[in-house]
């Protein structure tokens, strides 16, 4: 896993694309990663074993 980024805290990456503001893919695409890598997580017990559980 890599480091833990807080989104409270101020990106300074950020910096060198002043020019323009920042696009909303990236967020967008940070969100998704973070999702699948939630969705990931939540896939690790097989449907066999949580038969209740919400179909996709």
């Amino acid at each position: 896993m890599h480091t833990y980024i807080d989104p409270n805290l101020p990106r300074k990456t950020g910096k060198r694309r002043s020019r323009r503001p920042p696009p909303f893919k990236t967020s967008g695409e940070l969100l998704l990663h973070h999702v699948e890598e939630a969705n990931d997580a939540a896939r690790v017990p097989k449907s066999d074993e949580l038969p209740q559980g919400p179909k996709t």
